[in-house]
């Protein structure tokens, strides 16, 4: 039985008669619709770094926030989770709640039409308890005391009082099981060098509380309208469309130690996609998006018609381009092509939490977070890894604009485990220095770096804003000829230039968009240059190396590094993270790096994505499908040009 631990209604609890502040009702307000998995999406696409510039909070402002009614709530149930008992088992060393308030605009429109219009409120809490003891405990196994729940969105403390303490319980029950599990286990495998299971973090407070507003839902309504109406003109296009989410959230993190944060925020994040399919048969999709965290931030509605007129320029490119076969030779990576290549080739490898124990399994090396295996580097500490002029870095305090107010999609103010984080050098001239750390320690590597994150999952290293620097950078117009001088020497007529990599988190969960690549990594538009200048874009190729090694076939850079925010999770968003159906490692992430080229790298033919035509044709007059029957085309209608976001 458990112990001492069951909650009573007092005075103390009952509604409070006294008005809301109004930070209060700003938590409060809600569209409590859907399912709790449905409530997770807006979150947790976010994550736990979404928030605005990070000024301090004035002493009011912390008095306020401290004693909030969900504060005061969530002091009450930590200091009684001490109290947890179970038979022989022992009570928590370490417990800690992370709250994640919410408020969601998200619309998806299509050919002009909106398709998704919804607003929603969640509040969401995380329960970190751990048992045993730093060196050995429940935690970082495949069954842990982390426990997720939706709060009250009401200020009600006898409500919010006695969901904590469920949740509390629950997961006492789940860690007094995981370390059963997690002893037996052990016994059975020989443990030659242990290290801790947890590293102690001195207590800190960062109270931030930036006011954020979301943009005005009708603006964006407008935008998305219009962005979309301009697929009405593309006859090409089988399905497609533009979404638009803008989501403020607000963190707050307790912990038994005496960490406390509070960290507001804003994200928002535009896309488009389109799909249609080439007349033998070959299914493609092309796509662009954005995140930004901060409205002054977003393009204008002429940049981002001119962002979705390439797409569907590109596209229509596409269904007439050749086949391409196997490809060996140099190969450059441009525009957002270059983060996404690290994003799958180097990011999954930086990360340095060790992988869950269980099934026999107990490894205390950094893992690649997609695989749970060991990272590729965990062996390669202080060699080269890179060419000696390369460095990279990262840096989750890291900011833009004048004076640096504005944060990056991977800025924060505290990691989900309630420590600040620290700008960490990953690669220094080629070698190879660093990993990203969360509380859970690697052989070598017994120190958190503020990387632990995972919104309402376990906490595990996740990169932030990730910088990459190049001392030999070289204008677009060098490092086309230098990779077509590298083709040369390789037997080849041309190089390839990729432009655009899948991201199946976007591509894939669109709107049940059936496009289902078998390859993880398909090259969406690609182009060959040849030595008189001519662009050709091909198809059907897809990336075979991805090998972090490859870093040392780095020949040169670009000279700009723009960023590229992104949604990082623990599997990588690239297999299930922003719109798929359970999203719920998605932390926000950028990298920033120039063009890469590669000396040589593996492109192979996509496995076969060929599915019939469509049955009828197109009502818009697509040429292809006209050769089944004749339609007229149906006149494109315009759509008045949205307002602008700061009108």
């Amino acid at each position: 039985m458990i112990a001492a631990h069951t909650l009573h209604e007092s005075s103390e609890l009952q509604p409070e008669s006294a008005p809301a502040s109004s930070a209060q009702r700003s938590r409060s307000r809600a569209l409590r619709t859907g399912g709790l998995l449905a409530t997770l999406l807006g979150l947790l696409i976010a994550g736990a770094s979404v928030h605005a510039a990070p000024t301090a909070a004035s002493k009011s402002e912390e008095s306020q926030i401290e004693n909030s009614t969900l504060v005061r709530a969530l002091r009450a149930e930590l200091a009684r989770a001490g109290e947890l008992q179970m038979g022989d088992s022992p009570a928590p060393y370490y417990t800690a709640y992370a709250v994640f308030e919410t408020e969601q605009i998200e619309l998806v429109a299509e050919f002009g039409g909106i398709v998704q219009d919804e607003r929603q409120s969640q509040r969401l809490l995380r329960v970190d308890l751990r048992i045993g003891s730093p060196e050995f405990d429940s935690a970082n196994t495949q069954s842990t005391g982390f426990f997720a729940a939706a709060l009250t969105l009401d200020d009600d403390a006898f409500a919010l009082r006695r969901q904590i303490w469920w949740t509390t319980d629950r997961a006492y029950k789940a860690s007094i099981e995981a370390l059963a599990t997690k002893q037996a286990d052990e016994s059975t495998i020989s443990i030659q060098e242990r290290i801790p299971d947890f590293v102690p973090s001195a207590p800190t407070r960062t109270v931030r509380d930036t006011e954020v507003q979301l943009p005005e839902a009708a603006r964006l309504r407008a935008l998305a309208k219009s962005l979309s109406a301009r697929m009405r003109g593309a006859e090409h296009v089988f399905e497609g469309g533009v979404r638009l989410r803008a989501v403020r959230i607000a963190r707050t993190f307790l912990s038994s130690e005496g960490h406390f944060g509070y960290e507001p925020g804003l994200f928002l994040q535009w896309a488009v996609v389109a799909r249609t399919q080439a007349e033998d048969g070959m299914n493609l999709v092309h796509y662009d998006t954005l995140v930004v965290r901060n409205e002054s931030e977003l393009p204008s509605e002429e940049e981002l018609g001119a962002r979705v007129d390439r797409v569907l320029d590109e596209l229509r490119a596409l269904r007439s381009a050749p086949v391409s076969p196997a490809y060996v030779g140099p190969v450059l990576f441009e525009g957002d092509a270059a983060p996404t290549l690290l994003r799958r080739l180097v990011i999954p490898h930086i990360t340095g939490t060790p992988p869950r124990s269980g099934d026999g399994v107990r490894e205390f090396e950094p893992a690649a977070i997609e695989s749970g295996r060991s990272s590729v580097f965990a062996r390669r500490v202080g060699k080269r890894v890179a060419p000696t002029w390369f460095s990279m870095y990262d840096d989750p305090n890291a900011q833009q604009g004048a004076p640096r107010s504005i944060p990056w999609a991977g800025t924060y103010a505290f990691d989900d485990e309630g420590v600040r984080p620290k700008r960490v050098e990953v690669i220094d001239q080629g070698r190879f220095v660093g990993f990203l750390m969360s509380r859970t320690p690697a052989r070598g590597f017994l120190e958190s770096t503020g990387h632990g994150r995972g919104a309402l999952v376990s906490p595990r290293a996740q990169p932030g804003n990730v910088f990459v620097s190049s001392e030999r950078r070289r204008s677009r117009e060098q490092l086309y000829r230098a990779a077509l001088k590298e083709a040369r020497a390789a037997g080849e007529s041309y190089a390839i230039v990729v432009r655009r990599i899948d991201d199946p988190s976007i591509t894939q969960a669109y709107r049940g968009v059936d496009f289902q690549p078998e390859s993880q990594d398909p090259l969406l538009y690609a182009v060959r240059i040849h030595a008189d200048g001519r662009e050709e874009p091909v198809r059907g190729l897809a990336l075979v190396t991805e090998n972090p090694r490859s870093l040392r076939d780095l020949l040169a850079t670009g000279r700009e590094a723009p960023a590229y925010g992104y949604f990082a999770s623990d599997y990588d968003a690239l297999t299930g993270g922003f719109w798929s159906s359970f999203p719920s490692y998605a932390v926000g992430a950028s990298i920033h790096t120039p063009s890469l080229l590669f000396e040589e790298m593996e492109l192979a033919p996509a496995p076969n994505l060929r599915t019939p035509p469509p049955s009828i044709p197109s009502p818009t007059g697509d040429p292809l499908t006209k050769k089944r029957a004749g339609l007229e085309r149906v006149e494109s209608a315009t759509t008045p040009r949205a307002p602008a976001l700061g009108e």
